[in-house]
């Protein structure tokens, strides 16, 4: 215990590490909370305006304009339309569209947006399943179908708007703060590719001084990764009180449930970090650059950078999403924040357990073959 004790001290002597865990998360919070909040909350009934170029190409498609007809009619309308005239990108910076739909020659759809937020997310999203369910929305057409009918065809624009709006408190910048959150859970690899660096002879004095030493590999790697993942749930959890407490993020009523999910993204940072600190033909230096990049490119996946990214990996590669450990947590935080604990948290955590004893277990292969000619 008391060389658990020694490492812990080490460890927050690390103020370069440190940084990239704790603070720049909190940072990036912060700043999302100055410049985000708000800005993709949509009110109920709010209708999009759109701008239409009348050219011949969008005046032969029949069904897009039927469409875009029923669409723009009654209570619950979901667009608002206008032919296009005069300069369009004057128009579009002052919001007077939110977008500019232009029907191309070949009959592809093309759209010019007026900015990023959730009314963009959604016109863009309506239009490319537009493309495809357009044979089935010309047939309900032919039959009759009535605006809501003909909006309830749109399922997973529809879906969105609900899942993503402002209900019970959570909008698309909580994509965002649990983006980053999830993310901070993965730096905690840091620490792992430290670790990994100590245990090996050809990387450090260190490593040396406990390869000749008659105690167990595994002894050694558990007393690191306890040591590690201590500091790292200690981390994310004073994380998780200034989100809820400073920039009052709501992540639900079931607190255990959060709690066990930040110790689990935890759990998988540092394997992720041992998997990438095992490969011995790299500098620690480039472990390092490895790690940073595969994590910015985890979160971007799952939403920090564009929320509507999320989106997209969900509708064409779901795969990634369970794959990616980034876009877990977050889907977890976002389900107790929303709805509480239930299946589709389990699931998640369940998945992200699994990838993170396959780090481990992979990283414990490639330290049982290590073998040196002389230290």
């Amino acid at each position: 215990m008391r060389t658990l004790w020694y490492d812990v001290q080490l460890r927050f002597r690390n103020k370069v590490i440190l940084f990239w865990m704790f603070l720049f998360p909190i940072i990036l919070c912060t700043l999302f909370s100055l410049v985000l909040r708000d800005v993709y909350a949509l009110e109920e009934q709010t209708v999009i305006p759109l701008g239409i170029e009348m050219n011949e190409a969008y005046e032969r498609d029949a069904t897009l304009q039927a469409v875009l007809q029923q669409l723009s009619e009654g209570e619950d309308a979901l667009f608002s339309l206008e032919a296009a005239g005069g300069d369009v990108q004057e128009q579009l910076e002052q919001g007077k569209w939110i977008a500019y739909v232009q029907v191309m020659e070949d009959g592809e759809i093309a759209l010019t947006m007026s900015g990023n937020g959730l009314e963009q997310t959604i016109t863009e999203m309506f239009f490319d399943e537009f493309s495809q369910q357009r044979q089935l929305a010309q047939t309900w057409l032919e039959q009759g179908a009535s605006s809501q009918e003909l909006q309830s065809l749109f399922t997973q624009t529809r879906s969105y708007v609900t899942s993503m709006s402002a209900q019970q408190g959570i909008t698309l910048e909580y994509v965002e703060y649990f983006s980053a959150l999830a993310m901070a859970c993965m730096y905690c690899g840091y620490f792992g590719i430290r670790s990994q660096q100590q245990l090996q002879a050809n990387q450090s004095p260190l490593g040396m001084r406990l390869q000749c030493a008659p105690c167990p590999r595994h002894v050694v790697l558990i007393k690191e990764l306890l040591c590690n993942n201590l500091i790292c749930i200690l981390l994310n959890v004073l994380q998780l009180a200034f989100m809820a407490g400073v920039l009052h993020i709501s992540f639900g009523h079931s607190l255990y449930w959060v709690l066990g999910t930040t110790c689990l993204g935890s759990f998988a940072g540092n394997g992720l970090g041992l998997l990438i600190g095992s490969v011995a033909s790299l500098r620690s230096e480039q472990k390092v650059t490895v790690l940073s990049c595969f994590v910015l490119l985890l979160s971007f996946l799952c939403g920090m950078m564009v929320p509507s990214v999320k989106y997209f990996v969900h509708v064409y590669a779901p795969f990634l999403e369970w794959i990616n450990p980034c876009a877990l947590l977050t889907d977890a935080y976002l389900h107790l924040s929303m709805q509480g604990a239930n299946w589709n948290v389990c699931f998640d955590l369940l998945m992200l357990a699994g990838i993170g004893i396959v780090f481990y277990g992979i990283s414990y292969l490639f330290m049982r073959r290590q073998q040196y000619e002389s230290l």
